[in-house]
């Protein structure tokens, strides 16, 4: 009887990074997403059931920049993890708390470490990169294939990043606002100014803006954002696994959606 590769044991701590993990090892890997599509990955924490799963890794693979403090807990051998954002840590960006909606102060609160990495796409490219240099010390057998896979991924958030500094260089400093604060390296890497949104007794000092916005927000929530002279861009920072599409289609049709808000603008 032909006996079967031994897999790989995988898990990663969010959908980016599921997808870049996935890209890279294959069919070459056991790979696992813990988190239920009920649940949120920011506020994820495993039972004991995920727990005994994720100790039985040979890998996790990790977002850092505080994305997973869970992981912190658990005391996981350092040996079968990888911290995918570990190259950049002196670039981690250090946010506030979003505001409450009774517009509350809160510039006293201690700052936060941001933790969207993978939306500035220079540093996803280094994610993936980091990934499949663990792979390849786990794994070197597979090295050619990690690398030719890599290879190509490491191509697509290249251009993606590209494409992205095309589309905002000719709105550089320009301030833009966000329905969540997920964007702040996507402010860092296109050089665009990210604020939460203003309350509606807040004046601004631009007459037109653009929201980033994770969904479509509701009725109520589009007509007060329009009323304030800000159209709405619907942009998934992909945090969870989408419902149609991946990761790279899901940030190709976010830069489209921007583009068009743009140039509709310019008109």
């Amino acid at each position: 009887m032909e006996e079967k590769d031994i897999l790989l044991k995988v898990s990663a701590t969010n959908y980016p990074l599921l997808y870049f993990t996935q890209r890279i090892g294959g069919e070459k890997l056991d790979l696992h997403y813990p988190i239920s599509e009920a649940e949120d990955a920011t506020h994820y924490f495993p039972d004991e059931k995920q727990i005994l799963e994720l100790q039985d890794a040979d890998l996790i693979v990790r977002n850092g920049a505080g994305f997973e403090p869970w992981i912190d807990e658990l005391n996981m051998p350092g040996a079968k993890m990888v911290n995918t954002s570990a190259a950049f840590t002196n670039q981690y960006l250090r946010v506030r708390p979003a505001r409450p909606n009774n517009g509350t102060d809160l510039k006293d609160s201690d700052p936060d470490t941001a933790s969207f990495t993978w939306l500035n796409f220079r540093f996803a490219g280094q994610q993936a990169y980091e990934i499949k240099k663990k792979l390849v010390e786990i794994d070197p057998e597979n090295k050619d294939y990690f690398e030719e896979n890599y290879g190509k991924l490491a191509l697509e958030l290249s251009q993606l990043n590209r494409k992205a500094i095309e589309i905002l260089d000719p709105y550089m400093g320009m301030r833009f606002y966000c329905s969540s604060p997920v964007y702040q390296y996507f402010g860092q890497a296109y050089l665009i100014d990210i604020q939460n949104i203003p309350l509606e007794k807040e004046k601004r000092e631009e007459s037109w803006g653009i929201v980033l916005s994770p969904d479509q927000p509701s009725e109520e929530s589009r007509t007060s954002l329009e009323s304030m002279g800000l159209d709405i861009v619907v942009f998934d920072p992909c945090i969870s696994p989408p419902s149609s599409g991946d990761f790279l289609s899901k940030m190709i049709e976010g830069m489209q959606n921007l583009e068009k808000t743009l140039q509709k603008e310019q008109l």
